[in-house]
């Protein structure tokens, strides 16, 4: 038994490539492993914990192993038994969180918690913070609980003192933070930010403990190290001081998390925090063809905060990456799901093919054309659109606007945004209306203090009445898009997102504007119809449960999609201003360009990337500058992939696309055709070759300012 168990072993490192092989056997001191993308970085971790206990360096019990989410831990802790042919059980393998969870278990009464402490989870936070704004005066210049909490854990994960934490106008983060952490105390609470924040503490205030831990772990191993945070980095330099063995995995061309708090020069800085590190690179993809991997090389050397790293594989040629250019987002969306199809009938599986985006709100459109081909697929990480809780708060407007009996939508709108309505208040609401036999907002009108409720809480509730009936009155006499935004504005939801500032918060905001997109849209297709219709068309397009069968083409935003990988990828949305992503603060156009690369290297087979010349109310965009940076003999277009398939199978191409209009004949004066706003009239000409421009009249659009090379017009003659 011993001799199969030795065999076993002896094979284990004849499964690794060179580079793997040493970044294993190295187990002395601190090793960066810089793994790129689809190069194995798993198979690393798993196989040199293998190596460390089956070389005797260390028991099971004094190894380190932690990721960052707990499939990846249990993935780890099966893939090493199964190497081992034994259990690993007192090894220590789990999540940061998790693992410092257990310190503070057992230790935690030196910072005056006992070891049942609770872990309040984002809802629980919320709720303190509301009580806290509600009861505390001292906060009554904070009226957005989420961005309390964007403060509170920006003071935690980045160690930084209260009155360090600037740009908040009128704000005092101190007395916030202070206020907030007093109640955690009190209820012997956690959040998950403390359950860093507080062993570090720990550990620094009872040096005796820490050194418990820094005899016990003799090997420390790291996951996805480009996502750790300044509190996690603080912890493993604490951690590893007594034996000096730590391996960190990772990619700082796959870091696109600096927006929930990592830090990139964690991996950047590894060798001067872990001094005489050694850094190994894992270059040798496994997962794409070497046309997919130029492409994706090409766009992320131009990243300087990076180590240099050059991608390879075995896969040599495979086609080229396609470049999909659309007149506007429902073209974009069209040509994709047309080619879907095309794929499936030719025998791709739906499940191989997935599609990318860099906000939320783009998947509306797709999901629309999809339906219409008839494709199932499923949202990844999200609801479909229709679904999401702001798309589903707008609706609950519009549906009591034209229907004031519905109180299921009252109950949703009434307390949100907030407006100091509670839900004392709509129970005495819901008395009066039923001793009234009267419905719900009805019994608004009805209120006095006869109704038992303070005069303060019947002014909020004759306000919201005051508000619908307002919003009614508005729809009489105007188009229902106009009142989708009038509704937006005066009820306060826009203006409640917009305010929070935080990355969830903006998309929720971008999908409030999509959905309004979605309104105009409608009302231009079909002018004879009107918001009843619309949203009879909205709750069918959300009742899609029998597509939830079978094979399913995967939508996902770009976030979502790291750790995967796909046969077949599209990545939408290639242009400035939305990938990328450009708000009024300038982003870090690194961060983009790295998210960008994650999506390129999910693809296996196949990559699909597009633009538009248009999204969204008319404005003509530019081009994303990560295709200007994709040499062009390294793509391939929509028409010469059609082409080629003619070609092979002597058929009609499906997606012959308009030829771009030779804009040196134009003239003011000139009639034209385009696809979308039909026959229009030149008005002017400006600039030259790719920043060319025009300006033409539409009927029932306006004056619309066109980039030629993505307008595809027709001179009408």
């Amino acid at each position: 038994m011993l001799t199969c168990k030795l065999f076993n072993y002896m094979n284990i490192l004849d499964n690794l490539n060179p580079a793997q092989r040493e970044a294993v056997i190295n187990t002395d001191g601190p090793s960066l492993v810089l793994a790129g993308a689809g190069s194995g970085k798993t198979r690393v971790l798993t196989y040199k914990v293998a190596y460390i206990l089956k070389e005797g360096l260390a028991k099971s019990w004094e190894i380190l192993a932690v990721t960052f989410t707990n499939k990846a831990a249990g993935e780890m802790r099966s893939r090493i038994e199964g190497l081992l042919g034994e259990d690993i059980g007192k090894m220590w393998v789990g999540t940061f969180h998790a693992i410092f969870a257990r310190v503070l278990r057992q230790y935690g009464h030196h910072l005056g918690y006992n070891q049942n402490f609770a872990i309040y989870d984002r809802e629980d936070q919320l709720k303190i913070v509301k009580e806290l704004i509600k009861n505390e005066p001292g906060l009554g210049w904070l009226d957005n609980p989420q961005r309390a909490l964007w403060i509170i854990s920006s003071i935690k994960s980045k160690l930084r003192p209260p009155e360090n934490i600037g740009g908040y106008q009128n704000y005092d983060p101190e007395f916030l933070f202070s206020a907030y952490e007093k109640r955690l105390k009190n209820s012997n609470a956690l959040d998950f930010d403390d359950l860093l924040v507080k062993p570090l503490n720990l550990f620094q205030q009872n040096p005796e403990i820490a050194a418990i831990y820094q005899s016990r772990f003799r090997y420390i191993l790291v996951d996805e190290f480009q996502d750790t945070n300044i509190a996690q980095n603080e912890l493993l330099k604490l951690l590893w001081l007594k034996h000096r063995n730590i391996t960190a995995v990772g990619d700082d061309d796959q870091a696109i998390y600096g927006w929930r708090g990592a830090e990139l020069k964690n991996i950047l800085q590894f060798a001067r925090d872990y001094p005489g590190a050694k850094i190994f690179r894992l270059e040798q993809n496994y997962r794409s063809t070497d046309s997919i991997l130029k492409a994706a090389q090409a766009v992320i050397d131009n990243n300087r905060g990076r180590h240099s790293k050059t991608l390879w594989t075995e896969k040599v040629g495979g086609n080229k990456p396609v470049l999909i250019s659309a007149d506007d987002d429902r073209e974009e969306a069209a040509v994709i799901a047309k080619e879907i199809l095309r794929l499936v009938e030719t025998g791709r599986k739906r499940d191989q093919i997935a599609v990318f985006y860099r906000t939320n709100a783009q998947s509306r459109i797709l999901e629309m054309f999809l339906l219409e081909e008839g494709i199932p697929y499923t949202i990844v990480g999200g609801l479909k659109f229709y679904q999401r809780k702001e798309i589903k708060d707008l609706l609950a407007y519009l549906k009591l606007i034209i229907n004031p009996n519905d109180n299921v939508s009252f109950d949703r709108v009434v307390k949100f945004p907030p407006r100091g309505i509670g839900a004392a208040t709509i129970a005495k609401l819901n008395e009066t209306a039923s001793a009234k036999n009267m419905q719900v907002l009805e019994a608004v009108d009805a209120l006095d203090e006869s109704s038992g409720l303070r005069q303060a809480a019947i002014n909020r509730l004759k306000g919201f009445g005051s508000l619908i009936k307002r919003l009614t009155e508005y729809e009489r006499q105007n188009s229902f898009p106009n009142l989708v935004k009038y509704t937006l504005t005066q009820s306060g939801l826009m203006e409640h997102f917009m305010a929070e500032g935080t990355e969830e918060a903006f998309s929720r905001a971008e999908n409030l504007r999509e959905f309004t997109a979605a309104a105009v849209d409608y009302y231009k297709r079909y002018p004879e119809r009107n918001l009843i219709d619309f949203l009879q068309e909205a709750a069918l397009v959300s009742d899609t449960d029998e597509w939830e069968e079978g094979e399913l083409v995967s939508l996902m935003t770009l976030h979502s999609a790291k750790g995967l990988e796909f046969p077949v990828v599209f990545i939408t949305g290639l242009e400035d201003g939305l990938f990328p992503l450009i708000r009024n603060d300038q982003p870090d156009i690194e961060e983009e360009r790295r998210l960008f690369y994650v999506g390129v290297t999910r693809a296996e087979e196949l990559l699909y990337i597009s633009h538009t010349g248009f999204r969204r109310g008319g404005m003509y965009n530019t081009p994303s500058r990560f295709l200007k940076e994709i040499p062009k003999e390294l793509l391939d277009t929509i028409e010469r992939l059609q082409q080629r398939l003619s070609r092979a199978s002597r058929k009609e191409t499906k997606h012959d696309k308009i030829p771009a209009f030779d804009s040196a004949k134009f003239k003011r004066g000139d009639m034209v055709n385009h696809s979308k706003f039909g026959d229009g009239i030149v008005e002017s000409c400006e600039g030259k070759g790719e920043n060319e421009t025009v300006t033409l009249f539409f009927r029932g659009y306006g004056m619309k300012k066109l980039l030629v090379k993505f307008a595809k017009l027709k001179l009408v003659k």
